[in-house]
């Protein structure tokens, strides 16, 4: 009579979950929710984070929802090519009507993002 799993029944087990989990990962986590563009001001824009630094901005797009402003959270991801572009325009911005090109991810990792919007550029 057997009682539980072996050593190698867990380990294969494990395996087969890590690699199922890595597919799922693979296939979501690079996926586009929507891509769009976004006016407004920008109102907080800074480098920030504990242990992985990103760029955070927060954008008021305009008119209210339920009594508050309508606010945007917004990231630039480090491996953007336009990343050093895109920061010292937005930091340059403040008090003027700013125009952003998004992408929206379906999830990010900790050390991409902090938002699932991506600034991809400035106009």
């Amino acid at each position: 009579m057997r009682r539980g799993f072996t050593l190698v029944e867990i380990l294969i087990a494990t395996a087969i979950v890590g690699v199922l989990v890595t597919i799922l990962v693979g296939a979501f986590g690079g996926c586009s929710v929507s891509n769009g563009d976004r006016m407004g001001t920008l109102t907080k824009f800074s480098y920030k984070g504990i242990v992985w630094k990103t760029w955070e901005g927060e954008m008021v797009m305009g008119g209210v929802v339920n009594g508050a402003a309508n606010v945007w959270d917004f990231s630039v991801r480090r491996d953007n090519p336009k990343r050093d572009l895109i920061v010292t325009t937005l930091q340059n911005s403040f008090g003027k009507p700013v125009h952003v090109i998004y992408k929206q991810s379906f999830w990010v990792f900790p050390w991409e993002a902090a938002t699932t919007y991506d600034v991809v550029e400035v106009k």
